[in-house]
């Protein structure tokens, strides 16, 4: 990786500024940041820890019972997994995740960290069976950077990071402890996310997922922890970059244990959340990206915010969003950090496809259907005609995309039960979120012939038990030609992550 990525002091730890002067908050209006990474979080006595920690009205957090403490007593044993789980007042919500979680933590020295964004009491019990419980009350709606507080209050050289809507199968804390043991590289671990019957995951699969992620205690504190300035959403892609740029890899902790995130089904506030997502997005690509990125993913944040806004009838927040695209670009060229292009190529996908083309062209092929819109479209048209191959079309599950085109490019929206499969194309998968590429794997397997001459198998389409990202989501070919069935039985791309350890 290229040397100028490693930095080891950055803007989230200088003592003299912070990334923002102020941290904008739901209830109070804007909190005033000010101090180093210790005291960015707002509270009480930002210089004592222990003082951020809530009392109830009854004079502090009730006392466990005698046997309690002697079990306390009894098991002093260093904690090895911190749990940190935001809420905002969803008392009762939260609550069912922590038992849940503090069951499938039981014969780990595990703690569990509640940080309140809300006014709403949380009555957190001081253990749930051998798991101690903290809660930790913030004086206001700080958003995502509330979770310092939990990281600084907080012993386990490995931290879980929850929202209050989210739980963990048995065994996958346990699972994730262990991979951060096996590789020293490992900075953050994503997990495949159960949302009802459907998986969720970020649009890239070279980023983990906001609302579960896990991290080796050292890598999150050297890259100064959560980053303000955001409230809600987009915090996963600083948090990301910035691990790239030190020289971590993020690896998928996947032994068929799941991550269950039950969304409440109203209560939302989809303008609200569309500004914060516009916003969000083009301070990142402002601050992280190269400058001839910078526009393609502009373009392809605005036609995707706008097709959502379309689709949920809130142009006003679409609207809302536009009107703090200036203030946006303005805060992410003042602290403008750009990943360099060998960074890039491996987040946004682009040196993988690199290599497709190249396989393609080897192969006398220049017309491809790309299967997944994902995040950056735009780049990814950019690099297939920079290397001479033609898309004929563009294939999306998602109805927001139907009768749009990108680049110029038709966009087809594919019903996964009747959709007829053109034999004389060839696809691209694998540019989509890891939850849409398994969805294009079934796809193809249910479509194309079952007499031994498909292409796909457990090499072409990497089987769901291997750790790393990369194993996990290739770039793929895809030859529904039966006389290219005997070519493609081994994977045609690079993995999406090559090694980026600490040098």
């Amino acid at each position: 990786m290229n040397p100028a990525d490693k930095t080891p002091n950055n803007r989230f730890t200088e003592p003299t500024h912070n990334r923002y002067p102020y941290v904008w908050a739901s209830f109070g209006g804007l909190v005033p940041q000010t101090g180093a990474f210790s005291n960015r979080v707002h509270s009480p006595e930002p210089s004592n820890p222990q003082s951020i920690i809530a009392h109830s009205q009854g004079g502090g957090i009730q006392a466990a019972s005698t046997e309690g403490k002697e079990k306390s007593e009894a098991n002093k044993m260093p904690v090895e997994l911190s749990v940190i789980v935001l809420t905002n007042n969803r008392p009762e919500r939260c609550l069912d995740s922590v038992r849940k979680n503090a069951e499938a933590l039981q014969g780990i020295q595990a703690e569990i960290l509640v940080i309140n964004n809300g006014r709403q009491e949380v009555s957190l019990p001081e253990h749930l069976g051998d798991i101690p419980c903290r809660l930790i009350q913030m004086p206001c709606n700080l958003g995502a950077v509330a979770r310092n507080a939990g990281l600084k209050a907080s012993t386990g050289p490995f931290v879980l990071v929850l929202d209050d809507d989210a739980y963990i199968d048995p065994g996958l804390g346990q699972a994730m402890i262990d991979l951060f043991k096996a590789d020293a590289g490992v900075g953050a671990a994503a997990f495949r996310i159960l949302n009802g019957q459907n998986e969720e995951a970020c649009l890239l699969p070279t980023v983990f997922h906001g609302c579960a992620c896990g991290f080796r205690r050292s890598a999150l504190e050297e890259i100064g922890g959560y980053p303000d300035g955001y409230l809600y959403y987009g915090e996963e892609y600083d948090l990301s970059f910035r691990l790239y740029q030190a020289g971590y890899r993020i690896a998928l902790c996947n032994h068929g244990r799941m991550v269950h995130h039950v969304r409440d089904g109203g209560g939302r506030n989809t303008g609200h959340i569309l500004r914060l997502l516009i916003r969000n997005n083009i301070y990142l690509w402002f601050a992280f990206f190269p400058w001839n990125a910078i526009w393609p993913a502009l373009i392809d944040t605005l036609q995707r915010y706008f097709l959502v806004a379309v689709k949920e009838e809130a142009l006003q927040g679409f609207r809302a969003g536009l009107a703090a695209i200036p203030s946006a670009i303005w805060r992410g060229l003042r602290h403008r950090r750009p990943l360099s292009r060998e960074l890039l190529g491996h987040i946004a996908l682009l040196t993988p496809l690199q290599s497709v083309c190249d396989e393609l062209r080897r192969r006398n092929i220049r017309e491809i259907v790309l299967c997944g819109v994902g995040k950056f479209p735009s780049l990814w048209l950019q690099e297939l005609k920079r290397r001479g191959i033609r898309v004929q079309a563009i294939w999306d599950f998602n109805s927001c995309w139907k009768g749009r085109r990108i680049g110029g490019i038709a966009v087809d929206v594919i019903d996964q039960a009747s959709q007829p499969l053109p034999a004389h194309c060839h696809f691209i998968t694998g540019t989509a979120s890891l939850a849409d590429n398994l969805r294009w794997k079934n796809y193809f397997e249910a479509l194309l012939p079952t007499d031994g001459a498909a292409p796909l198998s457990e090499e072409l389409f990497a089987a769901t038990g291997i750790f790393d990202l990369h194993h996990m989501s290739p770039i793929q070919i895809v030859f529904p030609n039966k006389s290219r069935a005997d070519e493609s039985k081994r994977r045609m791309a690079s993995p999406l992550l090559p090694c980026m350890a600490a040098e």
